[in-house]
């Protein structure tokens, strides 16, 4: 497949590299994704999209810029300092989110009215939140802190 004809995917929140790795391997006759975490804010733990206050130096906007300046579909919002995703990203058609609630983000970029596609990632953690809930619900349901106790008093009462 031509160069011209591959999707440039620009990853522009931190994220782990075997999850890079798995979106670059999808497709890889038909997809280009440029991760450059050195210009990004260092994770502090899993999932994190590191230090909010994190500024680029004027060489690492540089280096940022060109890297955004032909993606076509941006994981996480990509700007840099005052310009949002219309500014770094002239052929972006579309955004993947790594959250819920960001119509108010996407507005305030001016994402409203345009042809780029905002998707997020509502719902993803609808399992997992279901199921602590319900071993919460068990938790109190079955007295587990009554079994404990009883447990460690080595009572075994009905």
């Amino acid at each position: 497949m031509a160069a011209a004809e591959r999707v440039i995917v620009a990853i522009a929140s931190p994220l782990e590299p075997h999850l890079v790795e798995r979106i670059a391997s999808a497709f890889p006759d038909r997809v280009e994704v440029c991760y450059r975490p050195d210009l990004m804010p260092a994770a502090r733990y899993v999932a994190d999209h590191g230090d909010p206050g994190f500024t680029r130096t004027g060489e690492q906007s540089s280096a940022w810029r060109a890297m955004l300046r032909d993606a076509e579909v941006a994981f996480d919002f990509p700007f840099d300092g005052d310009l949002g995703p219309i500014e770094v990203c002239p052929r972006l058609r579309w955004i993947q989110t790594t959250s819920a609630g960001v119509g108010p983000r996407a507005k305030g970029y001016g994402l409203e009215g345009t042809e780029i596609i905002v998707t997020t990632a509502s719902g993803i953690h609808a399992g997992p939140l279901a199921e602590f809930t319900f071993a919460g619900l068990l938790y109190w349901i079955k007295e587990i802190p009554r079994l404990q106790k009883d447990q460690a008093e080595r009572q075994w009462n009905d």
